[in-house]
């Protein structure tokens, strides 16, 4: 696949020219510490849903 992509061009694109692709630039931002809580709490939340749902021990 490098090889693919080496003779295509693509080695060449910046880092710029990448992230600025629409919607692409959002996988370069570092989520905030607020978000990454967030982001915590839901998973934690839909683990207990779910472990609650499968074993009726809630």
């Amino acid at each position: 696949m490098n090889n693919e992509l080496n003779q295509n061009g693509f080695r060449d694109l910046a880092l710029e020219e990448i992230s600025s692709v629409s919607g692409a630039g959002s996988i370069w931002e570092m989520p905030s510490e607020k978000d990454i809580r967030e982001l915590h709490e839901e998973i934690v939340g839909a683990i207990v849903d779910a472990a609650c749902a499968a074993t009726g021990n809630c």
